[in-house]
C-alpha cells in the first residue's frame, strides 16, 4: 500500500478562489485604490512534508503542479515552477534539505552579532 501526498491541501480552495475573485473585483471597481504592477504580485505555495524524508514526493508535486501550470520545474537552491498570469505570479517552492540546512546554519548567527549604532564624529567624540 502506497503513500499518497497532497501537500496543497492547504484549506478550503473555493474560497481561496473566491477571495482573489473578490480582491480582483475590489481592485476593479476602486481605482484609488493601487494596484500591484509588472512583477510585484507573487503568489507563492511551498510543500509540505518533511524535507528529510519527504524530499521525493514534494518534487513530485513541484512536477505535477507545472504539468498542470503547462510549464517546466527548474532546479537551483529550491525547485520551483511558476506561470505569470499577467504581472501576477503563480509559483509552487520546494525548499530541498540541504538549502534548508544551510539557511538555518546562517541564521543560528542572528542573535549573536550585534551591531554597533554608535556614531563617531570627526573628532573622536562618540554619539
Amino acid at each position: 500500500m502506497g503513500t499518497s501526498y497532497r501537500f496543497l491541501a492547504f484549506g478550503d480552495r473555493a474560497a481561496a478562489v473566491a477571495g482573489l475573485r473578490q480582491l480582483a473585483d475590489f481592485l476593479e471597481s476602486h481605482p484609488q485604490v493601487p494596484a500591484p504592477g509588472r512583477y510585484d504580485t507573487d503568489i507563492t505555495l511551498f510543500t509540505r512534508g518533511n524535507t528529510d524524508t519527504d524530499e521525493g514526493a514534494c518534487r513530485v508535486e513541484v512536477d505535477r503542479v507545472a504539468a498542470a501550470l503547462g510549464v517546466a520545474a527548474t532546479s537551483g537552491e529550491h525547485y520551483t515552477a511558476v506561470r505569470t498570469f499577467g504581472p501576477v505570479n503563480y509559483r509552487i517552492v520546494h525548499i530541498p534539505a540541504a538549502a534548508e540546512r544551510a539557511f538555518n546554519a546562517r541564521r543560528s548567527y542572528h542573535d549573536v552579532v550585534q551591531v554597533d549604532t554608535t556614531t563617531t564624529t570627526e573628532t573622536g567624540a562618540v554619539s
